[in-house]
């Protein structure tokens, strides 16, 4: 009770007084574990002071604990891991992006430390179960076929950089959106209708993808202006690019760098003389 009450409340008095990220990640991450390790202690304590027989008190009863302890702390690292990624991934110059597949990587990655660990403490020797499972990784491989495609066309996506999370891309299929999230088995994209497009990662490796936000966020637009013909021409198209230059300052997104342009496009027509106003 003591350890359960007075660790987690003097962290979280040190996380409000100083208000720092890696403390409220320690925080959440102790929030289980404490109590699981003071029954740890606890039975542990009370196992060498009691009339056991030493094969409990030297052989069986330190192992179970020592791996219950390993399970526990590897559970509290994925914890950790997971919210880790999400508060520095965005952070950090040339990381994966935050997507639901790092976070799951970094938690595998503390799974299988700590199962490695855990195998070590126990005695266990790794090299005949790295070799069972080389051998039966063919046949899980060629079962998850699919799954495995999709789990590295995910991570392909995620290491190249031409998705990434809020970025407007444009499906070959016509499906178009925001990138939202990046799973281990498909991608999702928020349309502007506010709908959540799911595209297995596979599909989308292999299909044409137009990223508007790559390499600049910036695009070319035009517009189209027809005027009578007995209007002047060179006073046209300077009114035109005076107007969208001023306009650069009011209309949101309009950009007035690059500067906008106005040309004779299409020309003579049969009412009128068109001009074309390109700008950013």
């Amino acid at each position: 009770y003591l350890v359960r009450s007075l660790i987690p409340r003097g962290l979280r008095a040190w996380v409000a007084r100083t208000g720092s990220r890696p403390g409220q990640v320690l925080c959440a991450a102790l929030s289980g574990p404490t109590t699981i390790w003071a029954l740890i202690l606890a039975v542990h304590l009370a196992i060498q002071s009691a009339p056991l027989p030493l094969i409990v008190t030297e052989k069986y009863a330190p192992k179970i604990l020592i791996a219950l302890w390993i399970l526990s702390f590897t559970l509290m690292a994925m914890r950790a891991a997971g919210d880790l990624v999400r508060a520095y991934g965005s952070q950090i110059p040339g990381a994966l992006p935050v997507t639901t597949l790092t976070t799951t990587l970094a938690q595998l990655t503390a799974l299988v430390l700590g199962l490695l660990l855990l195998l070590s403490a126990e005695d266990v020797h790794v090299t005949p179960i790295l070799t069972a499972l080389g051998v039966g990784g063919l046949a899980v491989a060629l079962a998850l076929q699919d799954t495995l495609s999709n789990l590295f066309a995910g991570f392909y996506i995620a290491v190249a950089g031409q998705m990434r999370l809020n970025d407007y891309i444009k499906l070959a299929s016509g499906e178009e959106g925001y990138v939202s999230d990046i799973g281990w088995r498909s991608t999702a994209i928020r349309s502007l209708g506010n709908n959540l497009i799911v595209v297995p990662n596979s599909k989308l490796a292999q299909t044409i993808v137009t990223n508007y936000h790559l390499p600049q966020q910036r695009m070319s637009s035009s517009l189209q202006v027809n005027v009578p013909y007995d209007a002047d021409p060179d006073q046209v198209e300077g009114l035109l690019v005076e107007i969208a230059t001023a306009g650069a300052n009011d209309i949101p997104g309009l950009l007035a760098e690059p500067a906008p342009s106005a040309t004779l496009d299409p020309g003579f027509g049969e009412f009128a003389l068109g001009f074309t106003l390109n700008y950013q």
